[in-house]
């Protein structure tokens, strides 16, 4: 896999030999590196620096977090994060999930900072939008519900393969009694599917019901066959 802090590697290696780059933000770089210049990639280097807040950044980046959102949400100039996707976090370089699973597992930094990783890219955005944001995730009663029972069903299946005697099992028992539970409430709080998908097909048919009553017919009633 190619690393995605692959040009930063560029602008180093060009540092060590003195030799400038033509790419503007490259170019940036190397002038922060080597004279302290400010500049939007000078501060994006500041945050690589820091493990804690690359963590924080990239898995923004990774939850699909755009750089006005990041600016609205954690402060970092939009300028700044694209800067910093160019420089240290090019996401093209991961030619699929298992390679940014594996980014995530190799991580350097503290703990805090690889499951802040971890659980944004298995949470997705809402989840830093909590963690981070103010006031930007509004729950809805329903979505916890069909959450937490789907994640109670799925770990409920871990029993298969081990011996209805064992832990696992004792512990998957539990799980689905969980999901059980959940399913009841929202059958109680949220009509089922079925129902509304009904209700649903029974309004598009409406719009094309073609019957007549008795004195809107096109026909004399006395004319129609029995």
């Amino acid at each position: 896999m190619r690393p995605p802090s692959a040009r930063f590697e560029r602008v180093r290696q060009a540092v060590d030999t003195k030799s400038p780059l033509a790419d503007p933000l490259e170019h940036a770089l190397y002038e922060y590196l080597t004279t302290r210049a400010p500049s939007d990639a000078g501060d994006a280097y500041d945050l690589f620096a820091d493990s804690d807040n690359r963590a924080v950044l990239e898995a923004f980046l990774l939850a699909g977090g755009n750089a006005a959102l990041i600016e609205r949400v954690i402060g970092v100039k939009a300028a700044v994060t694209e800067a910093y996707r160019h420089l240290f976090f090019d996401e093209s370089n991961f030619r699929n999930r298992l390679e940014i699973f594996r980014y995530v597992a190799d991580f350097q930094g503290s703990p805090h900072a690889k499951e802040v990783l971890r659980t944004a890219v298995n949470s997705g955005l809402d989840y830093l939008l909590w963690a981070y944001g103010r006031g930007e995730v509004q729950i809805d009663a329903r979505q916890v519900i069909r959450h937490t029972m789907a994640e109670a069903y799925y770990r409920g299946m871990a029993h298969r393969g081990n011996s209805v005697t064992s832990q696992v099992a004792k512990e998957a028992h539990k799980w689905w009694g969980s999901a059980v539970r959940n399913a009841e409430l929202l059958e109680k709080i949220d009509p089922r599917a079925e129902k509304q998908a009904f209700e649903e097909i029974r309004i598009q048919l409406e719009k094309f019901d073609d019957t007549y009553k008795a004195d809107e017919a096109p026909v004399d009633v006395t004319e129609i066959l029995h």
